[in-house]
């Protein structure tokens, strides 16, 4: 039986849900609900959660390539976590 690389898994999970988080957050501000703010936090946190997990390492084995410009933001990410 083969390994299974469950951090490919997780980051594709991260990635799909901070766009729905997005969503959620863009609708919750244009909706005109009382909780705008709630909307506004949304939407900073899914933009952080997808800068941080968009880059995607290579596998052990096989033939995944990494991301276009993934080690650009990895290493914006690493810089702007030293700042603070």
């Amino acid at each position: 039986m083969r390994q299974i690389e469950w951090s490919m898994w997780a980051n594709e999970q991260a990635i799909i849900s901070s766009s729905v988080v997005l969503f959620g957050g863009i609708i919750g501000i244009t909706g005109f609900f009382r909780a705008w703010e709630i909307g506004i936090y949304a939407v900073v946190v899914a933009v952080l959660v997808f800068v941080i997990e968009y880059p995607r390492g290579k596998r052990a084995k096989g033939r995944t390539t990494e991301r276009k410009y993934a080690d650009v933001n990895f290493i914006k990410v690493i810089f702007f976590f030293r700042l603070a």
